[in-house]
């Protein structure tokens, strides 16, 4: 006589189902936001490498920010660059072929001189300019739930016999490095007051926010890699909003501007 399964049995195998699924389901969600927490760190250690290069390349010095801002009720990172080539709106958009036949960035042809002369001539679509087809900046949706802290002095890293030399040498011998800097720093500041003018008269007679201190953030800092190379040392955390910057990864930034990425663990044992 054939036995079947009891109750029991079922609702046993029910359960074990249930819960290798919600050990499935939970894997598969810290897995995505590991995968996406290594991809923002990623981006921001290919910014501070690429404003390396920008300095050591185009012989001016170039700044790099750190900042976080608001996106409705989450707190994401922002890392700009800035320098005087990146400055440039007006840069060109033709290049030449080997040929000898001149296109517009992004693979249109030129326009014959007349038709360029023409004010009722529709404007060329080349997409791109030079500067931001070499150095686009960082997707929104990359830095969406990715949270910084940056930390910077000479604490950072131990202190060799040579420190006072390494200092003079990044002083830079460029005076446009402080004009540099703080024209950057007045139009950050004037956008700032701006967004924040805004903002109080939309809100005229509206509560305040619930948790002030959650949507400060970060708040905007910069460093300038001078033209050769160098910048003061920091480091740059880049967590998931909602944990402490120790869980996520950190990216060391020495004084010759070389950058390295740590996780939490490595970066406390050193």
């Amino acid at each position: 006589m054939r036995r079947g399964f009891t109750l029991i049995e079922l609702l046993v195998v029910i359960a074990i189902l249930a819960a290798m699924t919600g050990v499935s389901v939970i894997s598969f969600s810290a897995g995505r936001g590991a995968f996406r927490l290594k991809g923002a760190a990623r981006d921001v250690f290919a910014a501070i490498r690429q404003a390396r290069s920008i300095a050591l390349v185009t012989q001016k010095p170039c700044i790099i920010t750190y900042g976080e801002v608001s996106r409705g009720d989450t707190v994401c990172a922002q890392v700009t660059l800035a320098g005087t080539e990146l400055m440039n709106d007006t840069g060109p958009r033709t290049a030449w072929t080997l040929s000898g036949e001149p296109v517009v960035v992004g693979g249109d042809e030129e326009l014959p001189p007349a038709e360029a002369n023409d004010a009722d001539a529709p404007a060329p679509s080349g997409g791109h300019t030079v500067a931001e087809a070499l150095f686009p900046s960082i997707s929104e949706e990359v830095l969406e739930g990715v949270r910084i802290k940056v930390v910077s002095g000479e604490e950072n890293l131990p202190l060799s016999e040579g420190e006072t030399e390494m200092r003079r040498a990044r002083t830079s011998i460029y005076s446009n490095v402080d004009y540099l800097l703080e024209k950057y720093k007045k139009a950050r500041a004037d956008e700032k007051a701006a967004a924040d003018a805004a903002k109080a008269e939309s809100e005229t007679g509206e509560p305040a926010p619930r948790d002030a201190a959650a949507t400060s953030g970060q708040e905007a800092v910069s460093f300038v890699w001078q033209v050769n190379g160098r910048c003061e040392p920091h480091r740059v955390y880049v967590y998931a909003a909602g944990s402490e910057p120790q869980d996520g990864l950190v990216i060391v930034v020495d004084r010759f501007g070389a950058a390295q990425v740590l996780s939490g663990d490595e970066e406390g044992r050193e």
